[in-house]
């Protein structure tokens, strides 16, 4: 077995391992599925794709049409410019490396561990610091050009709304649990939806944005994914961890559930939803894609891909749905029927996916040098 495979196997069982609440019985059929693992190079790069080398192999990426934002090291933040893959400026904020970076038209946020960190999105000048007296977790950018929030947690169940621009806070609220999934906002609702995960009490909650009281909150499964809006439906994976799992859809202004979907398997907070044109795509753990109207519930398709999936932002196209799975590869589907078109290694791990300026964002570790690839989004 040759180094690169042996780090990707390595990787893989720590992923394994980091299952927060995936049962014993749930881990056992797991392991007795067969991991399908192409080690084929990834699709000839096109005219209008790039590959930029990094500093350190990355950890996480984010990125829109008007640029990608790597965090590569420990907490090496690279700018790169979508369309070509140069790199525009770079920073450093310590011990930023676990939690992709959040974006504002002006702003990008990051969580470093013991404290938030904000850069200048234009030139990568620092903004602003806040320290945290407990491990930091994810992090969402939310609002309009003038009044925008970062929404900054921590894994013992703390959020706080810090204003975009100077770090300054707004509200702060704390619930039982552990967060590590992102935030989910809807600005027209004016809510920011939070899930809390422990084995006794996992919760949902919808807090209002301007002062952080509970709108509405609601039951989860002890291995439930992150939340995602689509057309004022709140969804959500639920399980159980011991196979009795389902997708819900509720409404966010209230919280009514309006429909649920069962599932095979259950999710992770590490698994993030991908939504668009009014559907959502979803993974649980074992790897099994679904697609479906947010709106019903009704399924458009259910696809197993018979790999493990611990860790993923789903990307939803007008053509495809995308996600990475934890054997490392890159994996396709057909938007309309759900067919797997493409099942790839892209010639290192991927760290994260992301979309910009019509193209599929790959960052790349486990090679030499760690990078983003880029191509024609499928």
């Amino acid at each position: 077995m040759n180094g690169a495979r042996t780090c990707r196997v390595a990787l893989m069982a720590m992923l394994a391992v980091a299952a927060m609440s995936c049962s014993s019985s749930e881990r056992d059929t797991a392991r007795r599925r067969p991991a399908v693992s192409a080690l084929a190079p990834w699709a000839p790069r096109a005219a209008s794709s790039w590959s930029a080398p990094l500093p350190n192999w990355p950890f996480a990426i984010a990125a829109d049409d008007d640029g990608a934002f790597v965090l590569a090291g420990d907490g090496d933040l690279v700018a790169l410019d979508p369309e070509d893959g140069r790199e525009r400026w770079r920073a450093v904020a310590e011990r930023a490396f676990l939690h992709p970076p959040a974006l504002d038209r002006d702003t990008v946020v990051l969580s470093a561990r013991d404290r938030f960190v904000a850069f200048e999105r234009s030139s990568g000048k620092l903004r602003w610091e806040v320290p945290v007296a407990e491990e930091a977790s994810a992090v969402t950018v939310a609002g309009s050009d003038d009044d925008s929030l970062a929404l900054v947690t921590t894994e013992p169940g703390e959020v706080v709304a810090l204003d975009a621009q100077s770090g300054d806070a707004r509200w702060s609220v704390h619930h039982q649990g552990e967060i590590f999934a992102p935030p989910a906002v809807d600005l027209n609702a004016g809510l920011a939806v939070v899930t809390w995960n422990d084995a006794v009490t996992p919760r949902v909650r919808a807090l209002d944005l301007a002062t952080g009281a509970v709108r509405w909150e609601a039951p989860i499964g002890v291995s439930s994914s992150a939340p995602v809006i689509s057309g004022g439906v709140l969804v959500t994976g639920e399980g159980d961890a011991r196979f009795s799992s389902r997708i819900v859809g509720r409404d966010v202004a209230t919280g009514a559930e309006r429909w649920s979907v069962a599932a095979p398997a259950s999710f992770e907070p590490s698994l993030i939803p991908g939504a668009g044109g009014g559907e959502v795509a979803i993974a649980d753990h074992f790897g099994t894609v679904t697609l479906f109207d947010a709106e019903r519930g009704s399924v458009r398709w259910q696809v197993p891909l018979d790999e493990p999936v611990l860790q993923s932002q789903v990307l939803v196209t007008d053509e495809s749905v995308i996600l990475t799975t934890s054997v490392g590869n890159v994996v396709v589907l057909d938007r309309d029927t759900g067919r797997v078109t493409e099942r790839e290694y892209p010639g290192g791990y991927p760290a994260g996916t992301a979309l910009a300026d019509r193209k599929l964002l790959v960052a790349l570790r486990l090679t030499e040098p760690g990078r983003v690839e880029a191509r024609p989004a499928p």
